[in-house]
């Protein structure tokens, strides 16, 4: 498995997509301008307290690549989604990652209260991501049953080594 080191932390590919739509189009990275759907899984790195789990609701989250607010999801626009987005700038289509976001790119020193949990002062998060649609691409393979994605959220939380 592929692991990166950023700055905004480290990525691990967890499984490698091929980049192509629906269509066998390749659609590729995401740039700035596209909207992408995620589903994902959010805990605090020290504690394990989770902070999101769409996986779990079974509902896609929208981000605008690039953009300083994010709909669809309970994040501070400047701090965590900047983490998250750049690190869906380095993804394509059908990839699914284990991210180390660190705390300059979730948080901060202010901290949040999330969904399910609240951030401390200068905390590092871990999200599992999965990247689902690109500009309203979607893979060719038929979406998956709500089992196999709450099977998801127990992938890899303990193997950034």
């Amino acid at each position: 498995m592929e692991i990166t080191k950023e700055i905004w932390g480290t990525k691990k590919v967890v499984k490698k997509g091929d980049g192509l739509s629906q269509l066998d189009e390749y659609i590729g990275h995401p740039k700035k301008g596209d909207i992408v759907q995620i589903m994902m899984n959010a805990k605090v790195e020290s504690t394990g307290k989770e902070l999101e789990d769409t996986y779990f609701d079974m509902r896609f989250i929208s981000i605008e690549i690039g953009s300083d607010y994010n709909a669809g999801v309970n994040l501070s626009p400047y701090s965590w989604t900047k983490g998250l987005a750049m690190a869906l700038e380095g993804m394509v289509l059908g990839d699914e990652c284990l991210l180390h976001i660190k705390s300059d790119y979730a948080y901060g020193a202010e901290g949040k209260k999330c969904k399910l949990g609240t951030v401390g002062p200068n905390e590092d998060i871990m999200v599992k991501v999965s990247l689902r649609k690109i500009n309203g691409h979607h893979r060719k393979i038929a979406e998956q049953s709500c089992c196999e994605l709450f099977m998801k959220c127990n992938w890899g939380w303990n193997t950034m080594t």
